[in-house]
């Protein structure tokens, strides 16, 4: 099953989709006209065709390279002017390799023709005579040809993840990042080039009825509408393939049944405990009758007593199945108001709060809000021992239920004191997550290092500290910080892909803080 994967690259791709509507597409529309006009009117002035072909193209590559190292750094809502995805030398390093892999595809096709192009015009004055039809070319041309539709944006994806330039013609490069997603690549293809022509059907009935007003209407409109689909279609294809590049966040198909999570019921107040805990403890069933006694028989000694119940059969890899808890209660339906109360309460009187909260800990089923108010509570009154206890039921229960912010705040309160959790890379990389979104940049730091010292090529954690990295090189006051964490990738993980992106971001934080530091 390892060649199938569930990815978050479909939501991801709709957020791109959205984003492609948003007013900094006609900036990218307008940036890219202006350039073109430019560009066309002094080489036609020039009579100067070719050349204006090639910078054409180059445009395109440059504009294409900009818009895909955005969505790589997660920029999904740039224009072409966004620098988030690094210098415009990162993005002709790009555009680079882009093209070159793109010429790589064109020569088979070119040779191609050329042969058939040759053959059929030494062949024409004889099918002239015999009046033949002119052949249509050979299929597999045709095929390779159109192979372009899929081949073009697995070269942008190469080309915005490569390391360096050797990487692109490295057959374990290609394999690592297109292996298992071919969901993932049909997604791509079906929006960046289907996007574009469903919103031209969409508004091909406006287009008409402005025609009718008049040429010069017509032409204008044409016109406009067809820069916006320019520039919509680039952001689309550009950003779908940076965002594919990114990959992050994927998980297996079908794990093994003991790592299935459970599936939490959501309601609007937020999701309900699962099911096993809502329903009472089962009654404890009655033991099972001993041997009986022996039966006396004149003239015979008693008989041996009956054998007992059998001893359970041990079954390789499968443990026993735990009694259920007799501490499960039902569901706490009201806890937002217990939980304020509790939090006013414990302005004027803490002791009774945190007994308030505890008591409805022991007499109602686990819940993520509940223990997330008791542990800062705990935190507040300064009795540390007690926030370690409840923080070790908390936080796993917050990641189970979908409350990583939650968690991360418990998590935070105990975070010398990480490993009495016994957390997954899993639940670390989720509270790394959900530091991130709360801002809270250090901790998120922290947590992507304790996944990245115990595995170094760890992807994700080492792309979700590179954005907490730049995030902090924005802060002038986290410039330092920024450095350090820089230079702490560059000594756990030179070996990754991702190396001459940490060797951009320390250059560019390290002459960030020597300029803060100059008088």
């Amino acid at each position: 099953m390892q060649d199938k994967i569930v990815s978050s690259y479909g939501g991801a791709a709709g957020r791109v989709l959205c984003s492609a509507f948003l007013p900094t597409t006609g900036l990218t529309a307008f940036v890219l006209a202006f350039l073109l006009v430019i560009e066309i009117g002094v080489f036609s002035t020039m009579k100067m065709p070719i050349p204006a072909v090639i910078v054409t193209w180059a445009i395109f590559l440059m504009a294409t390279a900009r818009l895909a190292l955005n969505a790589f750094h997660g920029d999904w809502n740039g224009s072409i002017l966004s620098l988030e995805g690094g210098s415009w030398k990162a993005v002709g390093a790009v555009a680079g390799r882009f093209e070159v892999l793109m010429l790589v595809w064109s020569a088979p096709l070119v040779l191609g023709s050329i042969v058939y192009a040759t053959v059929l015009q030494a062949s024409v004055g004889a099918m002239n005579s015999l009046n033949m039809a002119v052949p249509t070319p050979p299929l597999p041309l045709v095929i390779y040809g159109m192979s372009f539709f899929l081949f073009m944006p697995m070269a942008l994806i190469v080309s915005v993840g490569a390391p360096g330039f050797a990487s692109i013609f490295s057959k374990e490069y290609w394999v690592s990042v297109f292996s298992g997603r071919r969901g993932d690549i049909f997604v791509l293809c079906a929006l960046s080039f289907g996007g574009p022509v469903m919103l031209y059907v969409a508004v091909a009935p406006a287009l008409i009825a402005i025609a009718s007003s008049g040429v010069q209407a017509m032409i204008a409109a044409t016109g406009i509408f067809g820069g916006l689909l320019g520039a919509y279609w680039l952001t689309l294809f550009a950003k779908l393939c940076g965002e594919f590049a990114r990959g992050s966040q994927d998980i297996p198909l079908a794990p093994a049944p003991h790592e299935l999570p459970p599936t939490p019921r959501i309601t609007s107040n937020g999701p309900l405990p699962q099911m096993a805990p809502m329903m009472a403890a089962p009654a404890a069933l009655p033991p099972l009758p001993g041997p009986p006694a022996p039966i006396p028989i004149a003239g015979c000694d008693s008989l041996p007593p009956l054998p007992g119940p059998p001893a359970p059969i041990p079954i390789a890899g499968c443990d026993p199945v735990p009694p259920p808890s007799a501490a499960v209660g039902p569901p706490l339906l009201d806890v937002k108001e217990r939980v304020a109360r509790a939090q006013r309460r414990f302005e004027s009187e803490p002791a009774a709060a945190i007994e308030e909260l505890d008591a409805l800990r022991s007499t109602f089923a686990p819940s993520p809000q509940l223990l997330h108010a008791l542990a800062l509570l705990l935190e507040r009154a300064g009795d540390a021992d007690r926030v370690l206890e409840v923080a070790k039921e908390a936080v796993p229960l917050c990641i189970e239920r979908g409350d990583t912010e939650w968690a991360a705040e418990v998590f935070g309160l105990v975070i010398r004191q990480h490993q009495e959790l016994q957390l997954s890379k899993e639940d670390l990389l989720a509270l790394a997550g959900a530091f991130t979104a709360l801002a809270d940049l250090r901790n998120a730091a922290r947590v992507h290092a304790m996944v990245i010292h115990e595995e170094p090529g760890e992807t994700r954690a080492i792309k979700g500290l590179l954005q907490v990295a730049e995030r902090m090189q924005r802060d002038p006051t986290q410039v330092d910080a920024a450095v350090k964490v820089y230079r702490f990738l560059l000594d756990r993980c030179a070996d990754s892909p991702l190396a001459i992106y940490m060797q951009e971001g320390h250059d560019q934080a390290q002459r960030a803080a020597v300029s803060l530091a100059s008088p």
